[in-house]
């Protein structure tokens, strides 16, 4: 799959997808193969072992490949409710809000995906016009943390009783507080909706 990713041979990829699914799932396909493959194109990249130029063809690779994978799930008739992925302003990573929504699609939740950096106010207007279950956002940059926190906020301040998670690479061993329940980074993939339809019951 890094050689497919690096090569930008999507269609490679979605053949590798598809055979490992075949006898696993798609949150061991996320956690245990596109995951530690994205961050290690990070880290080559970060050590000049990669090229930016190769950086951007895997990520953009990995997108369209989330990108089937969501539609394949689009089709569910379950109505788990309706959950909307967003990351504070200032925040450019998205790849880990696709792939959420990829696995949420999958379990027969509506999502609704506005990542990167939907300014507060337009997404508290769109809360008011949907009703979700719940909000979840994301932060992959330290930088981002204190937007985070505001939108927490914001949000919660304007619908007291919507469930709001925060999540993502950023809380990596950090003690930030939100206004919000913190989705530990060592949570597994198939654990978010257990704790998403506990809190919303």
């Amino acid at each position: 799959l890094f050689s497919s990713l690096t090569e930008g041979n999507l269609k490679e990829s979605i053949r590798i997808y598809e055979l490992f699914v075949n006898k696993s799932s798609i949150e061991e396909f996320y956690e245990k193969i596109l995951n530690p493959i994205m961050q290690e194109v990070g880290s080559m990249w970060a050590d000049g072992r990669l090229s930016i130029a190769t950086e951007h063809i895997s990520s953009n690779t990995a997108q369209s490949l989330i990108k089937i994978i969501s539609e394949n799930h689009k089709r569910s008739t379950l109505d788990k409710g309706k959950i909307i992925i967003t990351t504070p302003v200032g925040e450019e990573h998205c790849l880990s809000c696709n792939m959420i929504e990829s696995f949420l699609l999958s379990k027969g939740f509506t999502t609704f995906n506005l990542s990167p950096s939907t300014p507060a106010n337009s997404l508290v207007e769109f809360i008011k016009s949907i009703h979700p279950t719940a909000v979840l956002i994301s932060i992959t940059t330290d930088d981002n943390i204190k937007a985070g926190q505001r939108l927490a906020t914001k949000i919660h301040d304007q619908y007291k009783t919507l469930p709001v998670y925060v999540g993502g690479q950023a809380l990596t061993g950090k003690k930030s507080k939100f206004n919000a329940t913190i989705i530990e980074p060592d949570i597994t993939l198939d654990q978010i909706p257990k704790i998403i339809t506990k809190k919303t019951k």
